[in-house]
């Protein structure tokens, strides 16, 4: 077998200083032991670039290694597995934590909630002194592999079984005969399109004042094909019938429709399905849609001939929705860079005031194009 790459050994080799090895270069060195059983120890020690000594330490600590590496799995950024003071208080916060993700409804856990916990678990098991500092903390959250996450979203919700079932077996049923090219996914999304940012950077001795945010809002209708290679005009949907700046206009980025809240409307939603089926019977083509069951999508599309149109499972879509993983969430971050890229703009002027930061619908048209984003619109 290979020898371990030297890079796994950085500094090793500098005479006059400690040598300190990873968990993870452990583990691979042992590899190198097991895989090379009459090799001897100083002829093996030579060729991985390290003293004899340090070889027969990890060789005779080989189970803590193991065991270590195994708790530890960010091992490749940790020299010692450094151990905590209260083990106990530890393991069963981490118990508890276990059981509350694994609850049907998901209880959301803070840090303070959880350092309150741990002084809770402390004092019945009567451990003197622990004060659940944000050092402790800290560290219990390293050791434990442990992140801070926002808990939005119904992913929770999704029956595992049914995700599981649509994938294994109805979606392969359904979409034999027909390629990715010829499989099609539509969803839309409300977009704020002059929401700016809320936060700012600002000294200390300021008070942190801000202005009101815009609600001006659309919706917006994206979709693509499996394989990316097919993205239809999107739709936008806005509350004026006639919006001045497109008033000039003869093409627009987008197709444009008007509604009295800027939702999308079942009416509006079987136009646009209709006017799919016509261009897929131009282009001679069979297709699958795929869609939710929001209630703008009807049930029944009558006179379609070349678009299937399937339905995803109710309380799914966020598991198997394409356009719901991370396409939308990519799209609307390229735009809100663009919009704050603008902003910018205005950073030097002393006379601007607060309309001239807002865009009007043609131009969040053109923030939204996907012609200049296709690398993040893609399925």
């Amino acid at each position: 077998m290979a020898p371990v790459p030297p890079a796994k050994f950085a500094g090793i080799q500098q005479p006059g200083k400690r040598i300190t090895i990873t968990l993870d270069a452990k583990v691979e060195i042992l590899k190198e032991v097991d895989n090379n059983p009459r090799e001897p120890v100083v002829q093996l020690a030579k060729r991985l670039g390290i003293p004899r000594s340090t070889l027969q330490t990890i060789i005779k600590n080989r189970d803590k290694i193991h065991d270590a590496a195994f708790r530890v799995k960010n091992g490749k950024k940790r020299k010692r597995d450094r151990r905590s003071t209260y083990p106990a208080i530890e393991k069963a916060l981490v118990q508890n934590i276990t059981q509350a993700r694994s609850m049907k409804v998901k209880a959301p856990l803070s840090g303070a909630i959880l350092k309150e916990q741990a002084r809770v678990i402390a004092n019945r098991l009567n451990i003197q002194n622990f004060t659940a500092s944000n050092g402790w903390f800290r560290r219990f959250k390293i050791r434990n592999n442990i992140v801070f996450k926002k808990t939005s979203g119904e992913s929770a919700d999704v029956s595992q079984d049914t995700v599981k079932d649509w994938v294994e077996k109805r979606l392969p049923e359904i979409s034999k005969g027909y390629s990715l090219r010829d499989q099609y996914n539509f969803d839309e999304f409300g977009l704020f399109f002059n929401l700016l940012p809320d936060k700012s950077m600002v000294q200390t001795s300021e008070d942190a004042h801000g202005n009101k945010q815009s609600k001006a809002r659309v919706t917006v209708l994206i979709g693509s094909n499996g394989d990316g290679s097919d993205k239809p005009k999107p739709i936008v949907i806005g509350k004026s019938t006639k919006p001045r700046c497109l008033g000039s206009l003869k093409t627009f980025p987008y197709d444009y429709a008007n509604q009295r809240n800027a939702w999308m409307t079942s009416e509006e939603f079987s136009k646009f399905v209709k006017k799919f089926d016509a261009r897929m019977k131009r282009e001679r083509r069979r297709v699958l849609l795929f869609i939710d069951n929001c209630p703008a999508h009807p049930i029944d599309y009558p006179g379609l001939t070349n678009v299937k149109v399937v339905f995803l499972p109710k309380n799914c879509t966020s598991r198997l929705q394409p356009m719901d993983q991370g396409v939308i969430r990519n799209l609307k971050h390229f735009y809100r860079l663009r919009l704050v890229r603008r902003l910018l703009e205005f950073i030097d002027r002393r006379d601007v005031e607060r309309k001239d930061l807002y865009i009007n619908l043609l131009q969040a048209m053109e923030f939204l194009n996907v012609s200049k984003l296709g690398r993040v619109y893609k399925m």
